[in-house]
């Protein structure tokens, strides 16, 4: 083995191209080792581009003198790779044409791997493929050279994708020094995954190295939308028609969203960003030695005699800003521009169910555009219970203007808190623009414009670009105030101006302080005035809003029932559901019941703030539960080989439809329940037989024991008037020995005896 495997190496990626731009090349994935005799990834990637094509060279040198260049190669980034490639840094080429100032550089450096006591007992894992996709089959290779200390170790090898460890196994090595195994890609491998391996060299050593595999971000469906005979720009409250195709049965949510927030649109790419952060991994492989290359890859080693991993630290970044001056000449004065208030930065928010039994599902929808003076995007997502989630590509329409703004701000902030707003700068002209942004001031908020009347900053925005302009504000007062930016352009006739309201909120943390009660009983103590002291706390903020609140209770017993259902008590009710299927739903009402109380009353404090999402578990638990005794008609028994049972099946689609505010309830559940009851179960004369009474008799609430009073009972009629949805339907039902049930919370029941006063 040589020495120089002990060298530093530094790496240069420089970007070239023919003009002088404004482009950023990251080092997406790259080793930070090299080992002798073995070839490594470097992953490029040119963003905020979209011109002509790249031109990438990868120089490595050795560090930290670099006055040796090793390796040099060159690759090319064009829009049919997506401005992305996967490279190798073995190639040695170089191209002297360019100069230094046509040249954008970003560095890393790669260092080599350090065995532990100079054993020299390597592992280096290499994977033949660049980018996977799902189903894909890849060969994993894993090379410990020859080393003569490494005979018929057990290898152990993992999966980790998202944070979490996909697979593990182990398998033994029976003296080759090259071992392939075979892996196939799953969607739980998307969008990355990290394979790890290591191997035990008797007790004191531990021999790793890791690799990170890039997955295809793909949806597994298809959705796409289109405007109908489309223009290139429209005028705003125009007619618009949309045409949404995607997957058989898919839920589909609509959004259009103003492009200026284009940073934060929704894509299929973003969305599997978002899972990657889960990834606490650090590098693209590999580490410094055995330990750093657990470290790198997200996990914790530790052995009480091969050592183990050292804690993360990380690094602040600083921000600084930068203000410019202008001459007023050559620029609108501020006075003449309007600033507009009313801003939408989206709307829609709709959803479409497609045609579960279409072949190629597809429907229209008509929307009117809004004020705003933008570029709509409209988004569409369509979630599909076979398919999962896909994002379409968006579809824009442009209500046009040259130049405006758009002012980033919260809806409300704290008062004495310092705050960070942005205003992105939009440039539709033909040309490069020099902008004056006017930042205004506002009384009460201190800002750089306070005692100047404004703030000036001067940007160069790109044609057919934007940029952020930040500023730092502090709010001074409560209350509503206006926050206003303004721009114009140098020399022209492009101006904008808008105008945002911030609420201003106090600091500290609002409480509730109970002074007593105090009985009010004229018979017992007269008519005579009440005093209440208004007492200020010790701990009370300065210039904070206070309340007082009077409760009245008019008689004894109404305290009685309070404190029976109180908070505390319906805390009791908070169990798990289980057991049969008449079981399940006795159970599943106790938690449902007291959520519905505390979610009215606010007395989760009572109980337990974190007892909510146990009670929503359990009401969850218990539908799922529920749903195992559901027969293909949508009725239901307390056990599947029993017959279906009337009054079951009504209670059922009653407690199912008041938990659908609280979980998720599927439609057709509720709806197939109440068919079931109207076709199969009621007479010509409304009522409703029952053929399976239910086991547990304690369900069912009689009425002054009218089991006995089948006769007196047949003259009672029962109107129940069900809101479904929208509509309207009206059931008559003379359910037997009187009892009443009804199906959901807005529910108006009647009855109405004749010559029988039972019910």
């Amino acid at each position: 083995m040589h020495c120089s495997m002990f060298y530093f190496f530094f790496v240069t990626i420089v970007e070239v191209h023919i003009l002088i731009i404004d482009v950023c090349v990251y080092v997406l994935s790259a080793p930070n080792l090299l080992r002798v005799g073995s070839s490594e990834n470097v992953f490029v990637e040119a963003q905020d581009y979209s011109g002509g094509d790249l031109i990438v060279k990868i120089i490595v040198k050795i560090f930290p003198t670099k006055n040796i260049e090793i390796l040099s190669k060159s690759v090319r980034l064009t829009a049919a790779n997506n401005f992305q490639i996967l490279t190798d840094i073995k190639a040695k080429t170089k191209d002297p044409q360019l100069s230094d100032e046509q040249q954008a550089v970003r560095k890393m450096t790669a260092q080599a791997y350090e065995t532990k006591g100079g054993s020299q007992n390597y592992l280096h894992i290499g994977i033949d493929a660049a980018e996977l996709q799902i189903g894909d089959s890849v060969r994993v290779y894993l090379n410990t050279g020859q080393i003569p200390g490494v005979k018929d170790q057990d290898f152990t090898y993992m999966i980790l994708s998202k944070g979490q460890i996909v697979k593990v196994d182990r398998f033994k090595r029976k003296g080759q020094s090259l071992v392939t195994l075979p892996v196939t890609v799953t969607k739980d491998m998307v969008p990355s995954f990290r394979f790890v391996a290591y191997y035990h060299v008797g007790s004191s050593e531990v021999v790793s190295d890791s690799v990170w595999v890039d997955v295809k971000d793909t949806c597994m469906g298809t959705l796409q939308i289109k405007v109908k005979d489309k223009l290139n720009t429209y005028d705003t409250g125009d007619e618009v028609k949309l045409q949404i195709t995607g997957d058989p049965g898919a839920k589909v949510g609509l959004v259009v969203v103003d492009k200026a927030v284009n940073k934060n649109r929704l894509t299929q790419t973003q969305i599997w960003d978002v899972i990657e952060k889960h990834d606490i991994g650090c590098t693209a492989g590999g580490g410094r030695d055995s330990m750093g290359v657990f470290t790198d890859a997200g996990l914790m080693f530790e052995s009480n005699t091969a050592g183990g991993t050292n804690t993360r630290t990380k690094i602040n970044d600083l921000f600084l800003l930068k203000q410019n001056t202008d001459d007023d000449d050559y620029y609108t004065d501020s006075e003449e521009i309007v600033s507009h208030t009313q801003f939408r930065e989206s709307w829609l928010w709709e959803e479409i169910d497609l045609c579960d039994k279409c072949s190629t599902p597809a429907t229209e929808k008509v929307i009117y555009l809004k004020d705003s003076i933008t570029t709509w995007q409209i988004l569409a997502v369509s979630l599909s219970p076979t398919l999962g989630i896909c994002v379409a590509e968006p579809e824009e329409m442009v209500v046009f203007k040259h130049l405006f703004i758009d002012l980033k701000m919260p809806y409300s902030a704290v008062r004495g808190e310092q705050l960070e707003i942005k205003a992105i700068i939009h440039n539709y002209t033909p040309n490069k623009q020099k902008v004056r942004v006017e930042f205004m001031e506002t009384e009460d908020v201190c800002s750089f414009a306070s005692k100047k009347g404004k703030y000036r900053t001067t940007v160069s925005v790109e044609k057919d670009s934007s940029i952020s302009v930040s500023y730092v504000i502090i709010p001074m007062t409560l209350g509503n105030h206006m926050i206003e930016v303004k721009a114009s352009a140098y020399d022209a006739i492009y101006t904008d101006g808008v105008r945002k309201q911030l609420k201003v909120v106090s600091e500290g943390v609002l409480t509730s302080v109970h002074k007593g009660n105090v009985e009010l009983n004229p018979v017992k103590n007269g008519d005579k005035p009440l005093v209440f002291k208004s007492v200020i706390p010790a701990d009370r903020l300065p210039d904070t809003p206070a309340d007082m609140y009077i409760a009245i209770t008019g008689e004894e017993i109404t305290q009685t029932v309070e404190q029976a259902i109180s908070g505390s008590f319906m805390g009791r009710l908070i169990v798990q559901p289980s057991g049969s299927g008449e079981q399940n739903m006795m159970l599943m009402t106790l938690p449902l019941i007291a959520t519905h109380y505390l979610d009215s009353t606010s007395q989760w404090d009572t109980v337990g703030m974190e007892r909510r999402n146990e009670a929503v578990n359990y009401i969850n638990t218990g539908y799922q539960w529920q749903l195992s005794y559901r027969k293909s008609d949508g009725s239901y028994a307390a056990w599947t080989h029993r017959p279906s049972s009337t009054w079951l099946t009504a209670y059922v689609a009653k407690v199912f439809s008041m938990a659908n505010n609280i979980v998720n309830i599927e439609e057709n559940v509720i709806c197939s329940a109440l068919k079931w009851l109207i076709l199969h179960k009621q007479t010509l004369y409304g009522s409703f037989k029952e053929d399976s009474a239910v086991i547990q008799g304690e369900m069912v609430v009689t009425l002054n024991n009218l089991q006995h009073k089948q006769t007196k009972c047949n003259n009672v009629t029962i109107w129940n008037k069900i809101f479904h949805e929208g509509e309207l339907f009206t059931l008559y039902t003379r359910p037997a020995h009187c009892t009443l049930f009804y199906i959901n919370e807005q529910i108006i029941t009647e009855c109405v005896t004749q010559g029988s006063h039972e019910c």
